[in-house]
């Protein structure tokens, strides 16, 4: 069992490579991991979904 397990993170950066590197150690350790590659994005899936924590990017180029 991870660290993580139960847990559900978003994950917001708009570098796709970056995002996919740390979303599969973020569910090796067992989270539930969903994804926003801008504001906007991460937004959107907040109005909808529950998460335990928000793990994002400060310098993204769009909003």
């Amino acid at each position: 069992m991870g660290k993580l397990e139960g847990k559900r993170i978003l994950l917001v950066d708009d570098e796709l490579i970056l995002r996919e590197i740390l979303a599969e150690e973020l569910v090796l350790e067992g989270g539930f991991v969903l994804q926003a590659s801008n504001g906007k994005e991460a937004f959107d899936i907040l109005k909808k979904e529950s998460v335990s924590a928000v793990i994002s990017d400060v310098q993204m180029l769009s909003f």
